[in-house]
This record gives C-alpha cells, sequence and structure tokens, in this order.
C-alpha cells in the first residue's frame, strides 16, 4: 500500500532550502492581499446572479474592431487578455493558490496568522452566505456571442478546488479550524458534487473524450475523498480509468491526440496527471493501482518514459518543456507505487529539477488529504 506524507512528516523532513524560502515570500504577500469574492467581479453570468460563477473561455478573443456583437474567436493554446479581465476565474484561482500557500506556511511555521487567513478565503468562496459561490459552473467558460457556458467549462473548477482542499485538509489540524467552517464547506461540495455527476450541464465535462473528461472525474474523486464518500468514485476509478487510458495512450506511450496540439508537451503532462491524481487518490482510499488492468499500469509508466525519452521534445510546444513537472509526475507515480522501478527512479534522477518548485513542498503526492482510515470498497 502506498504510504503518504503526514503533517508530522512534513515537518519533520524540511524541504529544500529554495522551496520554503520561496513560500514564505508567497505566504508573507498573501498575508496582505485583500481578499476578493465572487461579489467582486467584473462582469455577471447570464443568470444575472452575482453569486454564480462565470468566465469567458480562456482561448477566446474578441471579434476584430467594427464587429460588435460578432462570435468571439478561438485560438487553441493561445491565452485572450480579454477574457481573463472578465468574471471570476483568475480569483478563483488566486482563492486556491492563495489557501494551499498559507495551510503549507502554517504547517512550516506554526503560525496561527497564515491559518486564519486561509479560513477566511474558504469562507468568502466556499461557506457564507452572503458571499459564496452557488455551487454549480453552469456559466464557465461562456464564448461571447456562441454559448451561455458550461459543460466543459466545468474544468475551470479543478485546480482552484484541488489547492483549496488541499488547504483545507491541512488547516483541519489545527487548533483554528472550527466545526461550523467544517460543516458549511461539506454542504457546499455535497451540493457540489450532486451536480457534476446529475446536472445535464455538467454531464458532457465528465463524458468529455479529452483530458477535460479526465479531469472532471478527478474532481469527482476529490470531493468524494474529502467528504470520506468514497464509494460514489470507486466503480468509476475502476471502470472509466482503464478504458480512459486505453483511448488516449498508444503502447509506446504517446498521446497522438495531443501531440498534434500547439502545447503538444504541457497537454500530454496533462493528461498523464489527471490519470495519477485520479489514481492517487484512489490510493488514499485504499485501492491500490495494481486494482486496475496491468495494461493500463504499463500504459501509464510508458506515457511518462516517452517524455523522458524523447528530449529535446522534437514536437510543436509554444514556450519552454517544463521537465520539471514531469520530474513532479514520475515523483507521483512512483509514491502510487511504493518506488518499485528501478528504470523509471532512474529517469527521474536525469531529470534537471529545479529545488524552488512547489511539489517539493508536498511531501510525496500531489494531495494533502489524508488516507481514509478504513478502505471503502463498494
Amino acid at each position: 500500500m502506498s504510504t503518504f506524507s503526514t503533517i508530522g512528516a512534513l515537518r519533520s523532513a524540511p524541504p529544500p532550502r529554495a522551496a520554503l524560502d520561496s513560500l514564505l515570500k508567497e505566504a508573507g504577500a498573501a498575508l496582505h492581499e485583500p481578499r476578493r469574492t465572487p461579489l467582486d467581479k467584473r462582469g455577471t453570468a447570464p443568470s444575472g446572479v452575482r453569486r454564480d460563477y462565470y468566465s469567458v473561455g480562456r482561448y477566446y478573443w474578441p471579434p476584430e474592431a467594427g464587429r460588435p456583437g460578432a462570435p468571439w474567436i478561438h485560438r487553441d493554446g493561445e491565452v485572450s487578455p480579454e477574457a481573463l479581465a472578465e468574471g471570476d476565474f483568475p480569483a478563483w484561482c488566486r482563492m486556491g493558490q492563495v489557501v494551499e500557500t498559507l495551510a503549507l506556511a502554517w504547517v512550516y511555521t506554526g503560525e496561527e496568522r497564515y491559518a486564519t487567513r486561509a479560513m477566511e478565503w474558504i469562507d468568502g468562496w466556499l461557506v457564507s452566505e452572503e458571499t459564496a459561490l452557488t455551487p454549480h459552473f453552469r456559466h464557465a467558460a461562456v464564448a461571447p456571442g456562441r454559448n451561455d457556458g458550461g459543460g466543459i467549462g466545468l474544468i475551470e473548477a479543478v485546480e482552484p478546488l484541488s489547492w483549496c482542499l488541499n488547504g483545507a485538509a491541512l488547516l483541519r489540524a489545527s487548533p483554528f479550524w472550527s466545526a461550523e467552517m467544517e460543516a458549511g464547506l461539506k454542504v457546499w461540495l455535497g451540493a457540489f458534487l450532486r451536480w457534476i455527476t446529475t446536472h445535464p450541464n455538467a454531464l458532457p465535462a465528465l463524458r468529455h473524450p479529452n483530458n477535460i473528461g479526465t479531469w472532471t472525474e478527478t474532481l469527482v474523486a476529490l470531493i468524494a475523498l474529502y467528504l470520506e464518500e468514497w464509494t460514489v468514485a470507486s466503480e468509476r476509478y475502476r471502470s472509466i480509468l482503464p478504458a480512459r487510458v486505453a483511448a488516449h495512450l498508444e503502447e509506446d506511450g504517446s498521446q497522438p491526440g495531443e501531440l498534434k496540439r500547439t502545447l503538444s508537451f504541457h497537454y500530454s503532462c496533462y493528461q498523464l496527471e489527471a490519470f495519477l491524481r485520479w489514481a492517487e487518490l484512489a490510493a488514499r482510499a485504499g485501492e491500490s493501482l495494481d486494482a486496475l488492468p496491468a495494461e493500463t499500469v504499463r500504459s501509464l509508466r510508458n506515457g511518462l518514459l516517452f517524455l523522458a525519452r524523447n528530449q529535446p521534445w522534437p514536437y510543436p510546444n509554444l514556450g519552454p518543456v517544463n521537465l520539471s513537472k514531469l520530474g513532479e509526475l514520475m515523483t507521483a507515480y512512483l509514491t502510487i507505487r511504493d518506488g518499485s522501478d528501478a528504470e523509471l527512479s532512474g529517469a527521474l534522477e536525469k531529470l534537471a529539477e529545479d529545488a524552488g518548485e512547489r511539489w517539493h513542498l508536498m511531501g510525496n503526492g500531489f494531495y494533502l488529504l489524508p488516507p481514509l482510515a478504513a478502505p471503502q470498497m463498494p
């Protein structure tokens, strides 16, 4: 069974000095950063409800001047400043980053100010009856002139909520976390989980054939684990993950669908990261990677080796190749596998790792949620 870091383990094995210095610098700035809530965004969702999550799809660009009202133009991999200026997405991401940063700063310093400020952000976005988001993403990633959002826009919930729940999982062990905060957060998460798994507007994201569908599945697993309701996610893990791996990865570990994209290395890592996050959440719930078909595990391993062996990267990729991300993925895989892979361990040692990267602070996984006390099987 995989062994994941506890708060005690994080404190007893200090991270690289560069990573800790970077964390405390970020945490110091976050302490003084004005808290934003959904009420502070520019623009309002098509519903007219200020607390409804709203964003414009980040790859959509305004039409040329002189064409007011024309549909915005999609440019794959090119982030539109005009899209990011509208709606909740930047502040929602910032909420997740601030919560995880401050929670980690509390773990490594024990200082109350980090924990209490993190909880103020959680309250503003997910608990407070006055400011918290309504628990749906019906108007995420609007394509102006084309649709009013939802569907695949649900992917915008994944990373910020992952960061936030990492932080919350740490803060639950602090003396400052209240029963009211825990209850309010669980009410929001329970309602959001029901919306993701049942609402017609959310189901296209779960069913989407590319990384959007895989990441949405990790969101279901993450919330189920936090709520200690893993049975909601167990069958999905055992049946859907192998099917998705088989659909995306070739025998040599390549991902043809992602290699065609303008950010081919990024999206190849991104898809693998979703699979590995899903597997880690299952491991934290007591389900071994070995519960999956052998060909699924082999494909995940080959996917990592494909990225490591093909350096310099010969496929299209706007911007630099992030080898530190690959190192993070390899570390996560080895943790889930209890480190028993000499070839992959050797490939990891050859990567040029940045000691200042955040993942050095995370122990040995993507998540900081404690394992369930007893495995929950269907």
